[in-house]
């Protein structure tokens, strides 16, 4: 897809009604700052098409503080959140 997508600020789930229009994935940054709620992951998950894949950003705890030491500390709650929500 030769497509350049510029988005305006859209409001409640609107962004995610067009991501699904045209993408087949969609980067969920916020995650970078802290981690969404197990509720906020199966809300999104129950919005978009079988196949629809979230690339969920890893929280900058982790990658920045923690500078990816310690991953058997910090990996098992991100993955935990992530998983169940599906």
């Amino acid at each position: 897809m030769n497509e350049v997508v510029i988005l305006v600020r859209m409001l409640d789930f609107s962004y995610l009604n067009f991501y699904i229009k045209k993408f087949l994935t969609v980067e969920i940054n916020n995650s970078f700052y802290q981690l969404p709620k197990e509720t906020t992951f199966k809300l999104w998950a129950e919005c978009v098409p079988e196949g629809f894949v979230f690339a969920v950003k890893a929280s900058r705890f982790i990658t920045h503080m923690k500078k990816l030491k310690d991953p058997q500390k910090t990996l098992p709650t991100f993955f935990k959140r992530v998983r169940n929500s599906t």
